[in-house]
């Protein structure tokens, strides 16, 4: 307590003085003397939200289970391999393990995909086929139709040509 009273007497003395001056102003600094020190920023952080993005989407994990394997991307791969701790290698671990389920999905997927490819391939042949069959069933029935209005053409006109007939057969008649 007997070292603080002189402390506390200096400020007091001060105070009056700190009081009626003016805001203190910083010196102004040589332009580009001195650089100003700041954290460099990780050049894997793209990469590390690329791969946390990637487990939270991969499928077949409860999504409260992927967001936490997602989050222990960046601390676990921010050390390297040989000074990591063994906790953060088994974070690591299920990484991988979400991500390889992953890549397996996806294969399976482009897996089915290349094979409805495949089929449809067949398939397209097939409908070609049954369009050019269609086309030349439309052809022949086309010329049928043709034949059959030529026929009902001159059957139209024979009938007309009765009528006419019949007709001056009965004005003879009476």
């Amino acid at each position: 307590l007997g070292s603080a009273l002189p402390i506390a007497q200096n400020a007091c003395r001060a105070l009056p003085r700190l009081l009626t001056m003016g805001p203190m102003k910083r010196p102004a600094a040589a332009s580009g003397a001195i650089a100003k020190k700041g954290r460099t920023a990780d050049p894997n952080l793209e990469k590390y939200h690329q791969i946390a993005a990637a487990v939270q989407a991969a499928g077949g994990f409860p999504g409260e289970m992927l967001k936490m394997v997602a989050s222990t991307v960046k601390v676990g791969l921010q050390k390297p391999k040989d000074v990591r701790h063994a906790y953060a290698e088994q974070c690591l671990g299920m990484v991988e393990e979400v991500l390889k389920a992953a890549e397996a999905g996806v294969r399976d997927k482009v897996a089915g995909l290349e094979s409805k490819v495949a089929a449809s391939d067949e398939e397209k042949a097939a409908r070609e086929a049954a369009v050019a069959a269609a086309g030349g069933e439309v052809k022949q029935k086309t010329e049928v139709l043709e034949a059959s209005k030529a026929k009902l053409s001159a059957a139209n006109d024979e009938s007309a040509k009765a009528k006419a007939t019949l007709q001056a057969a009965e004005t003879e008649q009476k």
